[in-house]
């Protein structure tokens, strides 16, 4: 262990978070690594949730709890950024939880190369553990070489999150980095562009150890927000201008193209999914695509799936019946596995 005395504070934010809090706190209480600082902030809870964060707190020292109205995961985890003075910061939600040696293997990591941000891999549970992976990249990126490397990063969803992720303290408190307590969509992808930019170098940990929970939603009808896509091209745009800030763009233009052909195409599934009538389905897949889905953009696209190739051939015809079939099978095979 390199700890060098290094101390981490972990920013959970806390609503009605009752069923899952416990085994939140002690994933950490099980960390290898113990010069922690645990910040809770519980946000006008209205379940058990303060009770069991005032009971943790009472038999460990390390362990901070804040009481407020609530307002929000954005503005919760800036009173916890307010409070953190540790070396390093890490986010954690009270329903998700986090390896034993996590903490361990990014101050390991942060401290042996220097890096500005340390990331690992993710997994995603359910309620039966079953458990789907995700690998970060195994490497340290320097200057020039973080920027070129930024596109394919953020194909590989390791950017855009707040959690599995390391950040030092002093860059977030020297340039006044928060999250946007007016966003309720992107406020994560916001606050890591706004790190970025005071960022020199960025090391990875491929293995999995940040460990989120995921909720059966069994109403598709409710997931659908028609103001959705502009909110994601809006975010788009900001990475584009991040890229063409740092003169990055061309090297990464087909990854960043890619992950917003991903979200559209999720948009498009929730409206297939959502109560309208197919007609009203059909001029808002045909809008969503005539504004968004260009046939520039739709050409850069880099290391397709085969679905997603056969996804990009019906977009670029407009075929939105055929679209629909194609989702309405995806949906069906889901459903039985």
């Amino acid at each position: 262990m390199i700890n060098n005395g290094n101390t981490v504070s972990i920013i959970i934010p806390v609503y009605n978070a009752q069923d899952y809090l416990s085994e939140c706190i002690e994933s950490v209480l099980n960390q290898t690594f113990e010069n922690w600082h645990m910040i809770l902030i519980n946000d006008g809870s209205s379940d058990k949730s303060l009770c069991i964060c005032e009971k943790y707190a009472s038999n460990d020292d390390r362990i901070m709890v804040v009481n407020k109205e609530n307002s929000g995961v954005s503005d919760t985890r800036n009173v916890g950024i307010d409070d953190a003075d540790g070396d390093f910061i890490i986010f954690l939600d009270a329903d998700d939880r986090i390896a034993p040696k996590m903490l361990e293997k990014l101050v390991d990591r942060i401290t042996e190369t220097s890096a500005d941000i340390c990331v690992c891999g993710f997994s995603k549970f359910d309620e039966n553990n079953k458990t789907v992976k995700w690998e970060a990249l195994d490497g340290v990126w320097h200057g020039d070489d973080f920027f070129n490397m930024f596109g394919k990063l953020y194909d590989m969803t390791l950017l855009s999150g707040p959690c599995f992720k390391m950040y030092r303290t002093k860059i977030i408190k020297d340039n006044n980095i928060l999250f946007d307590v007016n966003r309720s969509l992107g406020e994560d992808l916001t606050f890591n562009l706004q790190y970025y930019e005071h960022c020199t170098s960025l090391a990875c940990i491929p293995e999995p150890m940040y460990e989120y929970r995921t909720v059966k939603n069994t109403s598709l009808s409710n997931k659908f927000n028609p103001g959705k896509s502009e909110i994601q091209y809006e975010l788009y745009s900001q990475v584009i201008n991040f890229c063409e800030r740092h003169n990055c763009l061309e090297n990464n233009l087909g990854y960043i193209n890619k992950v917003f052909f991903r979200q559209t195409y999720v948009q498009i599934q929730d409206i297939f999914s959502s109560d309208k009538t197919f007609s009203e389905k059909k001029m808002l897949v045909n809008g969503i695509l005539d504004k968004y889905m260009t046939e520039q953009l739709l050409s850069s696209l880099k290391e397709l799936t085969k679905h997603n190739k056969l996804v990009v051939s019906l977009m670029r015809k407009r075929a939105v019946v055929r679209l629909f079939m194609l989702v309405k099978v995806k949906n069906i095979i889901k459903s039985i596995k």
